[in-house]
């Protein structure tokens, strides 16, 4: 209302102005006296309307819960990118909008909502809030730093606008002249002759992201611990992400996840030596596996295999002349690493049990793409685990990825196909 009536005051003295220079004139006596008077009004409603305004925001305050983290205006002081002094204090903020009888409009303002799929509600079960840029990329790049097998992968991040990555990519299948590029050809052109016309052929590779979603319990003694908290979540997080990143990379069955190289339509299964015991490795399993890798995989190529098998690849040898033995293939560099066939051998967690497909690994996961959105949503419910005194934190992240390869790749001479995934059959 005073707003309103404070617009008519201002107006009415537009109006004065107006019809004296309209007329070219000055204001008479009467129409200065009534400006004079109006700009009395106006300035009277001014400061009415600026102690009301600090009545409000003084009853907000009061009608604020105790544990409500104090409102910080977004966009002062470079807010606008961090507008969180700490993950901790974050945390505390999400807790606080979670609070029963708290509504939207209570929340902390530089909290930012993100609805879920269906793109409706505004409750913790319905999306979750952004973390803040600095500090999610903190949180995934952690993730990446301690995963083995992500940082190898071919990475593509994906734009707020996409939910996923569709592209063309050539569909080869075979190296034999006129398979190349899936068709392309050039010949030998003799003088006035001319050539068959030839194209590539290409197929179409749609990855949707996923999403990989977790659980945190936090009591309320660590909720009161702003760097206690924000320190035990994005660690643990982060070691989670690494490991399940590292484990769909080589196991995935791309329902609902990413597709592992070990469940690829490309990979290469080298078979087993004739007579050749259980859970043992021989040099001229390595020897072939390293024949069916790609060639051009070679230069980025690396060994992935469970740590049990490391005893047997140290007594790998060869016999050379009369009863010698070499290590020609297995060797130690001054650094202690291992290396098969002059390529980097990596132990990890997620290697098949010694004796069974994925024991040990040939790829070159330069071939394999990966995708995900740099953002982490989190919400967090006061509910779930209320007769614990546990907050119960929910993070997702979108990412998804597969081998690029379709199928093993027959050369242009020779029976064997090839691949950038190789691994060695079940020796049972």
């Amino acid at each position: 209302m005073l707003r309103g009536l404070l617009k008519n005051k201002i107006d009415e003295q537009q109006a004065l102005v107006n019809k004296a220079m309209t007329e070219q004139r000055g204001m008479t006596g009467e129409e200065q006296a009534r400006f004079n008077a109006l700009q009395t009004e106006i300035e009277g409603l001014e400061k009415t309307i600026e102690a009301a305004n600090k009545v409000n925001d003084q009853q907000a305050k009061m009608n604020t819960p105790v544990n409500k983290p104090v409102h910080v205006e977004v966009g002062a002081n470079g807010a606008e990118s961090k507008p969180f002094n700490s993950f901790g204090e974050f945390l505390q903020c999400v807790r606080a909008a979670a609070e029963p009888g708290i509504q939207p409009n209570d929340w902390d303002a530089r909290l930012k909502w993100q609805n879920a799929a269906t793109g409706i509600g505004s409750s913790p079960s319905d999306g979750g809030f952004l973390i803040q840029r600095d500090v999610a990329t903190e949180l995934i790049s952690n993730g990446y730093e301690q995963s083995m097998l992500a940082p190898l992968c071919r990475k593509v991040p994906i734009g707020e606008n996409s939910d996923g990555l569709s592209v063309n990519v050539v569909d080869e299948t075979s190296r034999a002249t006129g398979s190349r590029w899936g068709g392309v050809r050039v010949y030998w052109r003799g003088e006035g002759d001319t050539v068959d016309p030839s194209k590539f052929k290409l197929r179409r590779m749609d990855l949707p992201l996923e999403d990989l979603m977790g659980l945190c319990y936090a009591t309320n003694g660590m909720m009161r611990d702003v760097a206690q908290l924000g320190a035990i979540i994005s660690q643990a997080f982060s070691e989670e992400i690494a490991w399940t990143l590292d484990d769909v990379i080589a196991n995935g069955n791309g329902v609902g996840k990413p597709l592992g190289y070990l469940k690829a339509p490309a990979l290469v299964t080298v078979a087993k030596e004739a007579g050749q015991a259980a859970q043992t490795i021989l040099t001229a399993n390595l020897s072939k596996m390293w024949a069916r890798l790609w060639a051009r995989s070679r230069r980025n190529a690396i060994w992935l295999i469970n740590q049990d098998i490391e005893p047997q690849l140290d007594e790998l040898a060869l016999i050379v002349g009369v009863g010698a033995l070499e290590p020609r293939f297995v060797t130690y560099g001054p650094d202690g690493a291992l290396r098969i066939k002059g390529r980097p051998v990596m132990a990890v967690e997620q290697a098949s049990t010694l004796g069974t497909v994925g024991d040990i690994s040939l790829v070159d996961l330069s071939q394999y793409v990966l995708i995900d959105k740099d953002a982490v949503e989190m919400a967090e419910s006061v509910h779930v685990r209320f007769i614990y005194g546990e907050n119960v934190f929910r993070f997702m992240y979108r990412v998804n990825g597969q081998p690029y390869w379709q199928s093993a790749l027959t050369p242009a001479n020779g029976a064997n196909t090839q691949s950038p995934y190789v691994a060695l059959a079940t020796r049972a």
